[in-house]
C-alpha cells in the first residue's frame, strides 16, 4: 500500500479498541484506534473518533484504509489497563502498538 498519498493525522488520548460484535469470529475481528484527532482533513481538531481498521503499524505511525495516524500520548486509562493486564506499554516510543498479522 502506498501511504505517501494518505493524510497524516495526529491522534491523542488514544487507545486500541476492537469490534464489539458477538457474532463475529475472533479471527475476523478488527482493531481500531479511538482518540482525539488533530490536523484531520474532514474532522475538527479535538474531535474524538474511532478509526477504520488498522492495516499496519510502523513505530508511532498507524495506517488505516484512508489515513495515517501519528500516535501522540495514549489515554492514561489505557496505559493503566495495558500494564495491569500484561499488555505492552503503549508509551513505548518504538513499539506502542502490536497487532496480529
Amino acid at each position: 500500500m502506498d501511504t505517501t498519498t494518505l493524510p497524516l493525522v495526529d491522534i491523542a488520548d488514544w487507545c486500541v479498541v476492537s469490534e464489539d460484535d458477538p457474532y463475529q469470529p475472533p479471527e475476523n475481528r478488527y482493531t481500531m484506534l479511538r482518540g482525539a484527532v488533530y490536523s484531520h482533513p474532514r474532522k475538527p481538531n479535538g474531535m474524538v473518533v474511532v478509526t477504520s481498521p488498522i492495516i499496519s503499524v510502523d513505530g508511532r505511525i498507524v495506517t488505516t484504509k484512508h489515513t495515517c495516524y501519528r500516535l501522540l500520548k495514549p489515554s492514561e486509562e489505557y496505559i493503566s489497563w495495558c500494564l495491569k493486564n500484561g499488555y505492552p506499554d503503549p508509551t513505548d516510543s518504538d513499539n506502542p502498538i502490536r497487532v496480529a498479522p
